[in-house]
């Protein structure tokens, strides 16, 4: 059976609550350790970390000794009450975006990350402008755009980082690869599959696609993240239309975990990938010089009227 991390994916977000609290107050993990009568500074570090279990009693006291305002021990101890459940489910913007940094935080040390995309190419691998054009999409203010697109890209680090770069594995469905998000602006999703095509020579990266040749798949029942922290352990993240989650339980693990192996069976090889997502490029392209054609010779069609 697999195991999830060591202290739920909750428990890591009430860890970096903590965390930040402390860093708001400009204090030391000796000082918090002095000022909680604690042995050792490891026991902070690993309250932080979320990987050792702390009382609730002590959340309130670590919060009192680093300033933490009434109404953010209340949200931590709220959070604190459900950190043992077997998963993680948000429904308002407010914990989507604790849920949100808890899997930046998560990303960031792992060693390896699995995607399956069903709908859009991996947040690893997006775009700027595919990103925005996400963003537009759903509807999404202007300076939240910009916010939420420097996350984005700020999370695409991991993959070309110079030490340790994270490995990645992305299963994507042939029909991501063909469906722009916007298409009245075919160069952006032009762009986005040159750069996808970029990003699969990197060595720590493996792109694989799913054909429509190879009938129904796992992705079909929907995608989702599977991330392996490098201190061991799997946590799964999945969003859906007005819900994220994050599972914990060993039983949901292997759900997931069958998930990959059986669309591993069923994907193209990284180089058979490569070579459809080139050869997609090349089509669109052709399409798009058609188009431009067409345009022109309805200007000149035009003028000539005139």
């Amino acid at each position: 059976m697999l195991d999830g991390m060591e202290g739920t994916v909750q428990s890591r977000a009430v860890g970096d609550e903590l965390k930040l609290a402390r860093e708001a107050a400009h204090m030391s993990r000796e000082q918090v350790k002095d000022a909680l009568g604690l042995g050792a500074v490891s026991t902070v570090s690993r309250w932080e970390n979320g990987v050792r279990g702390i009382t609730e009693q002590n959340i309130v006291r670590y919060l009192q000794a680093v300033g933490a305002s009434v109404q953010k021990i209340d949200e931590v101890m709220d959070m604190a009450r459900n950190r043992e459940a077997s998963m993680w489910v948000s429904f308002r913007p407010v914990e989507r975006a604790r849920m949100m940094a808890t899997l930046l935080r998560i990303e960031d040390t792992a060693r390896r990350i699995v995607y399956l995309a069903d709908a859009v190419v991996p947040g690893l691998l997006q775009t700027d402008a595919y990103v925005r054009a996400i963003m537009a999409f759903e509807n999404v203010p202007e300076d939240e755009i910009r916010q939420r697109v420097a996350e984005r890209l700020g999370r695409s680090r991991i993959i070309h980082r110079r030490d340790n770069p994270v490995a990645l594995d992305a299963f994507i469905d042939e029909a991501v690869l063909w469906r722009p998000i916007d298409p009245s602006l075919p160069q952006q999703h032009l762009d986005q599959l040159r750069y996808l095509l970029e990003c699969a020579d990197l060595p720590n990266v493996r792109i694989r696609i799913l054909p429509f040749s190879k009938g129904r798949s796992p992705l079909q029942l929907g995608g989702f993240v599977w991330i392996e922290p490098s201190e061991g352990g799997v946590a799964v993240h999945q969003e859906l239309h007005r819900v994220a989650v994050f599972y914990n339980d060993p039983i949901d693990l292997a759900v997931f975990e069958s998930a990959i192996e059986r669309t591993g069976t069923i994907a193209l090889s990284v180089d058979e990938s490569k070579g459809l997502i080139a050869g997609i490029i090349t089509k669109m392209e052709r399409v798009d010089e058609k188009s431009a054609a067409a345009e022109l010779a309805e200007v000149d069609l035009q003028s000539g009227s005139d």
